[in-house]
């Protein structure tokens, strides 16, 4: 067995490279699970599939929705929009995984320290004079 590594890798991971969207079925626009449109931006003039390429290119896009007939196409920015859809025949909801939706790294709250201390911090208690708690 390896003995685990107190350094950090020399630098991230390789970013994930398969992009796909699936159609969520029966065909129809997308809802959310309050069965409401949810958050999406409108774009028009676009074809199905300049509308799948828009999604996987923006880093805010979980899917959308397109109306061909229209050439009407909802970028949606929430992950939940695609609980189900409302069943029409002109419309498709697509849900995509790509690399680009993630959630924002937060900064670390302290800073590390180089390498392991000698002795673990340890968190104790004194007793107070006269008697009390700590």
């Amino acid at each position: 067995t390896a003995k685990p590594s107190f350094s950090p890798t020399a630098a991230p991971t390789a970013t994930p490279t398969t992009n796909y969207c699936t159609e969520i079925l029966p065909a129809g626009m997308c809802r959310n699970s309050a069965y409401l449109q949810g958050t999406f931006d409108l774009v028009s003039g676009l074809t199905n599939e300049q509308c799948r390429g828009l999604c996987l290119a923006r880093t805010d896009c979980f899917g959308y929705e397109s109306k061909v007939s229209d050439s009407l196409c909802e970028i949606h920015t929430n992950a939940d929009d695609f609980h189900l859809t409302y069943a029409h025949e002109n419309f498709h909801c697509y849900e995509c995984v790509s690399a680009a939706p993630t959630i924002a790294p937060t900064s670390p709250t302290e800073v590390p320290t180089s390498s392991p201390t000698a002795i673990p911090t340890q968190n104790y208690c004194t007793e107070l004079q006269p008697r009390g708690s700590c």
